[in-house]
């Protein structure tokens, strides 16, 4: 977590506290009303570099988690949606620019190093820093192969998330984004095997509906009519594939 992602004026009286970094992480967590941290533990031989730059950056691959709404133009900030559904208003061209492209392809990664390079003058190691802690990229060790095609063709949810699941308890991504899916979306979930296209999905639910498996309702009313069960496993399914998209609980088969 980073102080320059807190608003101005939480970062500038957590500036005028003189925190040490301990401090400051602590009081960072009672600004976001934080209460879940995580600690990786190290031999005190072992050197810590916190500062992220161009060479931390290379060989590591980054991937968007985010979704385009809305591109940049001369009059407009670009629009895209972030993993848990908030729109995230981009104002800096260039920095739309590089999200668009990441954005563009899924969960395919592009190494930071391809970046770098073609981004000379432009402080490409503060942006992905920031963009990271903001939930809107990811950084890995390894490619993601996971384009945005493959996702859409015949969607495939994660081995762990279709078990859990199955098992009617809560999915996670790899990311550890966590979901308690209501029936139709557990049913989905289990549905994406990489086995259906989308409509094959929707027939599947569909069918799932009429044998009282899940159930539909529409104004607080039971809905049973076939036609009017299609129309709303259609919607309900395209808003679901994209939510799970959104929060990586899809992966290319």
């Amino acid at each position: 977590m980073a102080v320059g992602n807190l608003p101005d004026r939480a970062a500038q009286a957590l500036a005028s506290l003189d925190l040490d970094f301990l401090g400051t992480e602590q009081y960072m967590d009672f600004a976001r009303n934080r209460v879940f941290r995580s600690t990786l533990l190290c031999h005190a031989s072992a050197p810590l570099d916190r500062d992220i730059d161009r060479a931390s950056l290379s060989g590591l691959e980054v991937t968007a988690l985010v979704t385009l709404q809305k591109s940049f133009s001369d009059n407009e900030p670009a629009v895209f949606i972030g993993s848990n559904g908030k729109e995230i208003i981009v104002t800096d061209c260039d920095e739309a620019g590089i999200l668009e492209r990441l954005a563009a392809a899924g969960r395919h990664s592009f190494p930071c190093d391809e970046l770098i390079e073609e981004t000379v003058g432009f402080p490409i190691e503060r942006f992905l820093r920031q963009s990271y802690f903001r939930g809107m990229i990811d950084l890995t060790v390894g490619p993601l192969g996971i384009s945005a095609e493959s996702e859409k063709e015949n969607p495939c949810a994660l081995p762990l998330a279709r078990w859990q699941a199955s098992q009617g308890y809560r999915v996670s991504s790899h990311r550890l984004d966590m979901l308690q899916p209501d029936p139709f979306v557990e049913k989905l979930i289990i549905l994406c095997d990489g086995t259906r296209d989308r409509e094959a999905l929707i027939e599947a639910l569909a069918e799932a509906v009429d044998k009282g498996e899940i159930h539909l309702q529409e104004h607080g009313w039971p809905v049973h009519d076939p036609k009017r069960v299609r129309t709303l496993t259609e919607k309900i399914c395209d808003g679901s594939l994209e939510k799970l998209r959104r929060i990586g609980l899809l992966v290319g088969n």
